[in-house]
């Protein structure tokens, strides 16, 4: 019994690593990609994604936590899918383990009207200003 218990959580530690390690590199693709696009003159999308006015409190509040951890001039980039929820998050600076961690569970919270393009709704990159 206990050796199967120990097989077991094996098996799911790795499958831990794997997911996690698809993750990273489908995050970074897709920086990757909206790294080459020239996305300055904002005309890569019919309509750029943005923060559902009920949701600029949480901003408020992740701006604020920034600044008493003791972190300045932090922009987080959101990668948000095609119905506006953030799934991949890259900063401009290395911060701490747990405040990167609040900053991406609080993220989940913020509701994004998505991007369109072409009368579509389309993956889109986002970027914040936390300070």
């Amino acid at each position: 019994m206990k050796k199967y218990l120990i097989t077991a959580l094996f098996c799911l530690v790795l499958s831990s690593l794997s997911y996690a390690q698809k993750v990273n590199t489908y995050c970074s693709k897709r920086f990757e990609y909206f790294d080459s696009l020239s996305l300055e003159d904002g005309m890569y999308w019919d309509v750029e994604p943005k923060v559902e006015d009920s949701s600029k409190p949480f901003i408020g509040l992740l701006k604020r936590t920034v600044i008493e951890n003791g972190y300045r001039d932090l922009d987080v980039d959101v990668i948000l899918s095609r119905d506006g929820k953030p799934v991949c998050f890259r900063y401009n600076q290395d911060i701490k383990h747990e405040l990167q961690t609040m900053i991406e569970v609080n993220f989940k919270r913020v509701k994004f009207e998505p991007a369109i393009k072409r009368n579509r709704f389309v993956e889109s990159i986002y970027i914040v200003h936390l300070w």
